[in-house]
């Protein structure tokens, strides 16, 4: 993970004036290699849909073949894995199978989510704006683990 000092966005950016807290983003797109591993830990804390979920080009590669609810269980099952809070909930409980649109968690919440579009493009303007590029960041368009 990368922290990002937040700061407020200037003039001429897409997100002109808007003010950003400190976070912390993925410097690279997840590879096979972390997606196989939290997912064999995920399907023995009952993430069973995770299972044979991915596809692959080798360890250091992009995950590939997953679905935004893949993504999202994943993004869940690493949370607890690291002690954090999981985001994702269906039904007040925890987004763990199923297809279901989830729900954002009540109260605040410190885990692991994918970036959406407007966060991947406040990024980039972030980048652009405040810091310069990161070596590495997902394009603003298609899926991302």
């Amino acid at each position: 993970m990368v922290a990002l000092k937040g700061g407020t966005l200037p003039v001429g950016s897409d997100f002109a004036g808007r003010v950003v807290g400190d976070f912390q983003i993925g410097k690279y797109e997840v590879t096979w290699g972390e997606w196989r591993a939290l997912r064999e830990w995920a399907v023995g804390h009952v993430y069973s849909d995770l299972a044979n979920v991915g596809a692959d080009n080798g360890d250091n590669y992009p995950v590939t073949a997953v679905s935004w609810y893949d993504v999202v269980k994943w993004c869940n099952a690493r949370s607890e894995m690291e002690g954090k809070t999981p985001v994702y909930q269906v039904s007040g409980a925890t987004y763990k199978t199923g297809q279901s649109a989830p729900d954002i968690a009540s109260g605040k919440t410190i885990g692991v989510k994918p970036p959406c579009l407007s966060r991947r493009r406040l990024v980039r303007t972030m980048q652009v704006y405040l810091h310069g590029p990161l070596p590495y960041f997902p394009a603003a368009t298609g899926t991302t683990a």
